[in-house]
């Protein structure tokens, strides 16, 4: 009932960073900070003190190669009297896993984002494409900018192709107000 390690595999020990003679005998205290193994110690009594198998989807754990992410499976072998004698412990290493996860959840994330700004900019040009005064659409271009893009500032000049001369049309001020911009 102490706890101690019996049998590690390979891949068990490189994750604690020692060959299998520094770790048979010990617990998580002589491998984890206190916190972490009295977390493990913890889910080990309890798969003992119930006899059921426990799954653990995730847990962080410190080791040579950085913190890691592992799906823990922990098992009671039981004695001939019933009761746990052993536990066994399977830990699947998902931190790939979890990264990939995230990276593609960040994807969606900005995939939505561009797919609303796409709708958004369909709709400014549905909006304008009925107005036939250029200073009227001016406004407009800057006020849907404004409101329906949420761009803070935004100005819009107008360049001359034969004398590179740049001619303002509306803007929006500092406070958020339209601005008249032709000098």
């Amino acid at each position: 009932q102490d706890l101690r390690f019996l049998r590690l595999n390979k891949i068990g020990q490189s994750y604690f960073g020692k060959p299998l003679e520094e770790v048979v005998g010990k617990n998580d205290f002589d491998f984890f900070p206190e916190e972490e193994a009295a977390f493990f110690i913890a889910k080990d009594q309890e798969v003992i003190n119930s006899g059921k198998m426990l799954d653990i989807p995730e847990e962080t754990i410190d080791s040579p190669f950085g913190s890691r992410i592992l799906h823990t499976t922990k098992v009671p072998i039981m004695g001939s009297d019933g009761k746990a004698k052993y536990l066994l412990g399977i830990s699947n290493d998902i931190t790939q896993q979890k990264a990939i996860e995230e990276k593609l959840h960040q994807s969606e994330l900005a995939l939505q984002e561009t797919l609303k700004i796409q709708q958004d900019l369909h709709n400014v040009g549905l909006q304008l494409a009925d107005i036939q005064d250029a200073d009227e659409l001016y406004k407009q271009v800057v006020l849907q900018a404004r409101d329906k893009l949420g761009f803070d500032r935004i100005g819009l000049y107008l360049l001359n192709i034969d004398t590179g001369v740049m001619t303002g049309t509306y803007g929006v001020a500092p406070n958020g107000t339209l601005r008249n911009e032709q000098a």
